[in-house]
């Protein structure tokens, strides 16, 4: 699907965050955001790499959120990437090569991307060995472009799931989520046990 410079894109349910590439009337960065949850566009970016970083906000915790595309063609600009130091993922196609995403080299781009991470220490969030999110069709080869990344205070609390291709896509879905905890701060209660209380008889 490419949408028009004009079109909007409606989803019942989610907020779109859409924008669209500077030389072409067609493609972009798009991100869905369910209603329930309140989204800003802290950063948009879309000379060479392409991106939205989105702060997220529920009753519970804060999320910034970077979807990221760059073309094989295009400069990175990941030094552009305004990181937090907390609370943060980063997802998206990233065209780069490099053995701890699964490739058998690595590539000036996954040099490009393993300095990135490493400045932010951000923790990547999938394994070599995790099955392939792109398959050629022309030539019939699986490839990792779409990887994910965190800043270490949220990483144990994501998991990352591969799902089938759709439609006519090259790429697999990725889904990331987010684990849960609460954290109970309120004073403890004491409790008794009656069954260990001793007894006397009184006279």
């Amino acid at each position: 699907m490419h949408l028009q410079v004009d079109q909007t894109f409606i989803i019942r349910g989610y907020q779109c965050h859409k924008s669209d590439r500077q030389d072409r009337r067609k493609r972009g960065v798009l991100t869905l955001v369910k209603n329930n949850i309140h989204s800003i566009e802290k950063q948009t970016h879309m000379d060479g790499a392409e991106y939205q970083l989105l702060k997220l906000q529920t009753d519970s915790t804060n999320i910034q959120l970077l979807n990221y595309y760059c073309p094989n063609d295009k400069p990175q600009n990941l030094n552009t990437i305004q990181v937090p130091a907390t609370n943060f993922i980063a997802a998206g196609d990233f065209n780069s090569y490099s053995q701890s995403w699964g490739y058998s080299h690595i590539d000036r781009r996954g040099e490009e991307v393993e300095t990135w991470q490493d400045d932010p220490s951000l923790i990547l969030i999938s394994a070599p060995s995790d099955t392939p999110t792109f398959y050629s069709r022309r030539w019939h080869s699986s490839s990792t472009p779409d990887l994910s990344f965190s800043t270490s205070d949220i990483s144990g609390l994501i998991c990352r799931e591969i799902g089938d291709q759709l439609g006519g896509s090259d790429h697999r879905p990725v889904f990331l989520t987010i684990r849960r905890v609460t954290i109970n701060t309120g004073p403890a209660i004491t409790r008794w046990n009656y069954k260990k209380a001793k007894t006397g008889n009184s006279s």
